[in-house]
């Protein structure tokens, strides 16, 4: 599901105008962002799961189509995702990391 059909459906199920919806999802997600740039790095929402904030190595890798080159990638952040143990009943797979 995208970002705009989550805006559609809200907009459909509360009645409220398209852009008002919009503002809501946004700032939804900008609080999410915010949290993970926050000083403990995750966002918590109960009921759904969390999103934290993770270090991902630096590391010497290849690139694809068998060039011998090889390049460093720096370390950085990635945000890994758990969901409740409601939605892991419901089939929602988690990736490992």
């Amino acid at each position: 599901m995208t970002q705009l059909e989550i805006i559609r459906k809200v907009a459909a199920d509360s009645k409220l105008p398209f852009k008002v919806c919009r503002a809501i999802v946004d700032l939804f997600w900008e609080q999410v962002a915010a949290d993970l740039e926050g000083k403990t790095g995750r966002a918590r929402i109960p009921g759904f799961g969390t999103f934290r904030r993770k270090l991902r190595q630096a590391r010497i890798s290849r690139p694809p189509k068998g060039a011998a080159k090889e390049v460093f990638s720096p370390s950085r952040y990635n945000v890994a995702f758990k969901p409740a143990s409601r939605r892991k009943s419901s089939g929602v797979k988690a990736k490992k990391s």
